[in-house]
């Protein structure tokens, strides 16, 4: 079993914080590249473009951040489980209780609305759920982390 806890070194699920950070790429819209829900369609794979189907990764346009697929086609599982609290602030990455099933999903779906693709939408399943809706993105924990250099 591969150890997933964002701590250890390697590649690893992102927390709930890292996936929306990386997501919005520094806005505080509804979606990464604004709020015109209308823009969606040239950034990812909702019911209204998808045909029913998920799509290969990168037909759409990338996020500020650099991101595909951040908005619709599949939604991300992320570390965190459902049972701790959204926080007002992402800068806390909260990692919440150890037990409990159901882990956070982000970013929506092909097979859902577009409101359901908003950098802020939360949904949840039992982590053992599968299905054409769902994926994950990787998360890399360093072996060594920068260090913070104090001036005078």
């Amino acid at each position: 079993m591969v150890d997933l806890r964002p701590e250890r070194e390697g590649f690893r699920m992102p927390t709930e914080s890292e996936w929306e950070l990386a997501a919005r790429g520094g806005q505080s819209t509804a979606y990464a590249f604004g709020g015109d829900v209308e823009l969606l369609v040239d950034y990812g794979w909702y019911d209204r473009n998808a045909m029913k189907r998920p799509h290969p990764t990168a037909k759409k346009r990338p996020t500020i951040s650099g991101l595909y697929d951040a908005h619709g086609n599949l939604y991300e599982w992320t570390f965190d489980r459902i049972d701790q609290p959204q926080l007002p602030s992402l800068l806390v990455d909260f990692l919440g209780s150890e037990v409990g099933n159901g882990r956070i999903l982000r970013g929506g779906s092909w097979s859902y609305a577009a409101d359901r693709s908003r950098s802020a939408y939360r949904d949840d399943d039992d982590p053992y759920s599968s299905g054409s809706s769902f994926g994950f993105r990787l998360a890399l924990t360093p072996s060594e982390l920068p260090v913070s250099i104090k001036g005078d």
